[in-house]
């Protein structure tokens, strides 16, 4: 089968240590980018991801300067692998300028080597799109004759902010003017933050993923559960792929829990989040949400 994975989240989900699972299988192949943030980019609205494109355009600046100084003083062989980069940069740039080359790009990686069976694209922050997008991105991938799958990996809402958290300071220091955050005040500080908010709200996914996908397309998978075999071998028989033997013991992307959080900031954001735990009760059942949410 032609399959394309659309990861669709959470951040702090566990989307990373997936990406590096399936990448090792040789019946995958997820490109030149983990994250390549397009329709987050094109199509959310007050999540800063125009951050993306910017981001993109400015890659694609400095590695054309680069391009240049390096053609009359590089060896033949370190200047293909700039000239490969640059052509990388040039692609990405024009997903933006088009999501239809998006597609063709996947199409051609799919069929570049014999027994590729899954690309796609894991970026976290797609589960802000609605249900008008979602459908869109499906069919402009099933006209190139994708089965396109879908997979949101949920984490506790409270975790899943402080673990963001955390996150966003490591990712800050040695840059001027960004030292000096402590954990827990910050967590406090921007756990209501429109982007926090749209990485959190899991009930708006459910909504927009129902719309527009079917339901035997859909998994749903949670951080606390992820990393045993069992899980591990419901995710491969959904894309279709093979089991391989994973390994959990490496940690991807890890953000070090330098402080717990008090019982008043918990108490505050698990409030806020209300609805969202409810959702997820309502959906996969109060008792499972319970034993794998600490603070459901």
């Amino acid at each position: 089968m032609k399959t394309f994975l659309l990861g669709v989240g959470c951040q702090k989900g566990g989307t990373t240590w997936l990406h590096r699972y399936l990448s090792m299988h040789p019946a995958c192949d997820f490109g030149f980018r983990k994250e390549y943030h397009v329709f987050d980019a094109l199509w959310i609205r007050g999540a800063k991801t125009g951050k993306f494109y910017r981001s993109a355009l400015a890659d694609l600046a400095r590695r054309a300067r680069r391009q240049a100084k390096r053609q009359d003083r590089e060896t033949v062989e370190r200047s293909g692998k700039a000239a490969l980069q640059l052509q990388k940069a040039l692609q990405h740039v024009s997903f933006y300028t088009d999501p239809e080359n998006y597609a063709d790009y996947f199409d051609w990686l799919h069929g570049s080597r014999p027994g590729l069976q899954l690309v796609g694209d894991i970026t976290p922050s797609y589960n802000g799109l609605p249900a008008e997008k979602f459908a869109a991105i499906r069919e402009m991938l099933e006209r190139r004759g994708f089965r396109v799958k879908v997979i949101f990996l949920m984490r506790d809402p409270v975790e899943r902010i402080y673990s963001a958290t955390r996150m966003r300071i490591r990712d800050q220091q040695g840059k001027p003017g960004k030292q000096g955050k402590e954990p827990l005040a910050f967590f406090n500080k921007r756990f209501a933050w429109g982007d926090v908010e749209m990485r959190t709200r899991y009930e708006h996914t459910f909504g927009a993923l129902d719309q527009a996908f079917a339901p035997e397309d859909v998994l749903y998978g949670f951080y606390e559960t992820l990393f045993t075999d069992a899980e591990v071998r419901r995710i491969t028989s959904f894309l279709g792929l093979e089991y391989i033997d994973p390994d959990f013991e490496a940690q991807v992307n890890a953000s070090p829990r330098t402080a717990e959080l008090d019982s008043g900031s918990i108490a505050k954001v698990r409030s806020y989040y209300d609805a969202t735990y409810q959702a997820a009760m309502a959906r996969f059942g109060e008792d499972r949400i319970r034993a794998i949410w600490p603070h459901a």
